[in-house]
C-alpha cells in the first residue's frame, strides 16, 4: 500500500499506526499521541512526534519523544 505524507488521510492513517504500535510495545505508554512533521527537509526521512502519559505505579508523566524514520534503510532513530 502506498502511503503519501501529502495526503492528509495517509497522514492520520500513519499516526494512528504509529500510536497504536507504540502502545502494544510499551504497555506503560498511554494517551499515545503522535503527529507528523510534513515540513521535514529531508524527503528520504518521515519526522514525527510522539506524546504520551507514562504510568509507572504509584505515579506518571507526561513524556514526548521526536523521531525520525528512514523509509531506504528500515532504521529508527529517537531523541
Amino acid at each position: 500500500m502506498g502511503l503519501s505524507s501529502a495526503n492528509p488521510t495517509d497522514c492520520d492513517y500513519i499516526c494512528r499506526q504509529i500510536a497504536q504500535t507504540v502502545e502494544q510495545q510499551d504497555t506503560r505508554l498511554k494517551n499515545v499521541r503522535v503527529s507528523l512533521d510534513i515540513g521535514a527537509v529531508d524527503v528520504n526521512q518521515l519526522c514525527f512526534s510522539i506524546e504520551a502519559l507514562l504510568k509507572v505505579y504509584p505515579a506518571q508523566e507526561l513524556v514526548s519523544f521526536d523521531a525520525f524514520f528512514e523509509p531506504s534503510s528500515q532504521r529508527y532513530l529517537i531523541k
